[in-house]
């Protein structure tokens, strides 16, 4: 399969390739580093979903040549940005020299970097084509709530490992906390965005901030990205805590530089519907099957959970208070 793809990307792209080294693999994607006389690129190997990744391409080259730092996918001879095999596609990606960062591990000029960058985004995206609306009504909606609260039900029945019940009672317990919660989509600010930005799609150099892995870019409420790209940047949230202090000087570093201006509702909902996102979005236990390098972000994610559990209410108030 590796010399297949080898072969198709000398064809579609024209590069004159040397070697690849396969970098990471999960959920059925393959990520390798691609060495060419022309540079090193990244390549991803990928279920078929043609469309997606065809907007990953217009979105970056869009972003790109307005001057943001993004992770670009470069086009076929034929001016496509994915090329499709036997129930695989793949894409090519310009390499980006720099630095990674592990979670909860951004210093304080990462952190307001990050703010800045997402405000950039917003501002560059703001009259961009329409995307894909993600997170809408239905995704609030108590009866999704209920649906994966049933799920899960469903597995704890089934299932006689006591590490994994412990799980999902946990779960389970999630659920029934957030039944209560009436998020009302429609008093929610959307805006066009990356879809996962957080501190594992961010390469820099030189304190200069790049933004890698565009396939999910969509139109979303914005304290979804502001919450999800603050929480895992911080090293202050590692135990699962939240400052709202620091959260609410990350919402006016991104407010300074972004055309999208939140909402009163906003700032009182934000707890609840990032609450909620990770809680629909959240692996399904048990949790040590989820792959390795995604096993400090779900870790992250339980943690940060167990503490809205008990501290919704307050951040809710702390973060409504800033407005006044």
């Amino acid at each position: 399969m590796k010399h297949l793809l080898q072969s198709q990307i000398i064809k579609e792209y024209s590069l004159p390739l040397v070697g690849m080294a396969l970098l990471d693999s999960h959920f059925g994607t393959e990520i390798f580093l691609a060495q060419t006389g022309a540079g090193k690129y990244i390549v991803k190997k990928t279920p078929p979903d043609a469309a997606r990744y065809e907007r990953e391409g217009r979105v970056t080259a869009f972003l790109a040549e307005r001057g943001l730092p993004v992770g670009r996918l470069l086009p076929t001879k034929d001016g496509a940005y994915v090329v499709s095999g036997d129930g695989y596609q793949c894409t090519v990606q310009a390499y980006i020299e720099g630095d990674t960062w592990a979670v909860n591990t951004a210093p304080d000029w990462l952190q307001d970097e990050s703010a800045r960058m997402l405000g950039r985004i917003h501002t560059v995206l703001y009259d961009y084509e329409p995307l894909p609306i993600h997170f809408t009504a239905g995704f609030f909606a108590a009866d999704a709530v209920r649906g994966k609260m049933a799920y899960l039900s469903g597995l704890l029945h089934e299932n006689n490992d006591k590490a994994a019940c412990m799980e999902l009672r946990e779960q389970i317990k999630h659920a029934e906390r957030l039944l209560p919660f009436a998020i009302d989509a429609t008093k929610l600010t959307y805006a066009k965005s990356h879809g996962d930005y957080y501190i594992g799609q961010l390469i820099t150099k030189d304190r200069r901030v790049s933004v890698i892995d565009w396939s999910s870019a969509c139109s979303l409420p914005v304290c979804i990205e502001l919450m999800t790209s603050y929480i895992y940047a911080d090293p202050s949230c590692a135990a699962g805590s939240i400052s709202g202090t620091n959260l609410i000087k990350y919402i006016r570093e991104y407010e300074a530089h972004s055309a999208v201006q939140l909402r009163c509702e906003d700032w009182a909902l934000m707890p609840y519907v990032f609450y909620h996102h990770q809680y629909m979005t959240n692996y399904t236990p048990p949790f040590r099957d989820v792959p390795e390098s995604y096993q400090a972000i779900s870790t992250r994610i339980n943690h940060t959970l167990g503490w809205l559990y008990e501290h919704a209410e307050q951040l809710s108030k702390e973060l409504s208070a800033a407005t006044l």
